[in-house]
């Protein structure tokens, strides 16, 4: 699977060579877990291989987080990351992948 998606990340970045396969996949592995998390889900179907291969270059050839926070007193300043931010920006394409009935641990109730 990670080559599949390390191949499709080349294409979109236009490199021919190996030298950035060490940093692509970790890219990859880090959407795919956070994929994972958000859709609720135990594996990446090969739907979404394209749209992880989009984020990891869209993560690997952007900037820094933004500023999530700001506080003044004491000065506090908070950023979010950028595969977050780049994350969030692809929620809606996540959503038909999304498995509802499952639970996170944060999300059951004891009683």
């Amino acid at each position: 699977m990670i080559e599949e998606i390390l191949s499709g990340v080349k294409v979109i970045l236009d490199i021919d060579d190996t030298s950035k396969d060490d940093i692509l996949s970790f890219y990859i592995d880090d959407i795919e877990n956070a994929v994972l998390a958000y859709c609720r889900i135990e594996f990446v179907p090969k739907q979404l291989y394209g749209l992880i291969a989009q984020i990891a270059a869209e993560i690997y050839t952007g900037s820094d987080g933004r500023v999530a926070s700001l506080t003044e007193g004491d000065r506090k300043v908070e950023f979010e990351s950028r595969s977050q931010i780049v994350l969030n920006a692809y929620k809606e394409r996540l959503k038909p992948f999304r498995n509802t009935a499952g639970r996170v641990p944060s999300e059951v109730v004891r009683l």
